[in-house]
């Protein structure tokens, strides 16, 4: 898990609220009364999280935007319903009976092909049965969140597990830190792409990752990866 930046940034919304001079102060009959330390600390972080709940509530709104236009259905071959089909059991293999990313392998792929994200489905089904333990975590089962991602200081929350399938292929395509990511935009994936992606979508050391989980990330999606890669080179070979 770990902070996820969108490319339209309105965290200067949070910064100006966060510079206000009259935190710590309070205004009464007439004077200026200091707050002791554990209330002024307490203040300054009421205002934090009054301003990251006002920016992640802006993004929201913009991202509500683009969903209409992923409702279209991109066209699907055989060789997209063999990968589906091969996502679809391998979830299960993973443990993923019942969670709720059973029967949306179809999603993935669909989100994927759109020429606007054009990315590797196998990749992100091997990123969110990571990220969301194959279906059950709390954040997809409370929050519709596929990939971990953050926004400030906490999880997004979404109104659908396709919305937050959406948010989390236009993270990766559209934030500008994968641009020099070999094989990201190629659907050329590599060992080298994903220790790359990894070191950015999932650092370690990551201030929202104090248990230090995140050093699993990258060999964990590797395996992931690996195993479906293998499997679709199998089958379109029959």
């Amino acid at each position: 898990m770990r902070k996820q930046k969108a490319k339209w940034d309105i965290r200067s919304v949070g910064a100006l609220l966060i510079g206000i001079t009259l935190v710590g102060i309070t205004l009464g009959s007439g004077k200026i009364h200091y707050q002791p330390a554990a209330k002024e600390a307490a203040a300054m972080e009421q205002m934090k999280i009054n301003a990251d709940k006002e920016i992640k509530d802006q993004y929201i709104a913009q991202l509500e935007k683009h969903f209409e236009d992923y409702k279209r259905t991109s066209a699907i071959t055989e060789l997209d319903m063999k990968k589906i089909r091969i996502m679809e059991q391998y979830l299960i293999e993973q443990g993923g009976t019942g969670g709720k990313l059973e029967g949306r392998a179809n999603d993935f792929m669909n989100i994927c092909k759109f020429s606007e994200v054009n990315l590797d489905p196998l990749l992100l089904w091997s990123i969110t049965i990571h990220e969301t333990g194959s279906g059950h975590s709390q954040a997809i089962k409370q929050l519709n969140n596929v990939g971990g991602i953050f926004y400030g200081n906490s999880l997004m929350n979404y109104k659908s597990v396709y919305r937050g399938i959406v948010d989390m292929a236009l993270q990766l395509r559209y934030n500008g830190y994968y641009d020099n990511v070999e094989g990201f935009y190629t659907n050329n994936t590599t060992d080298t792409t994903i220790e790359q992606l990894g070191a950015i979508y999932c650092p370690v050391g990551a201030s929202n990752d104090p248990t230090g989980l995140n050093k699993h990330w990258i060999p964990t999606v590797k395996k992931h990866y690996k195993e479906l890669t293998n499997r679709y080179e199998t089958q379109i070979k029959l």
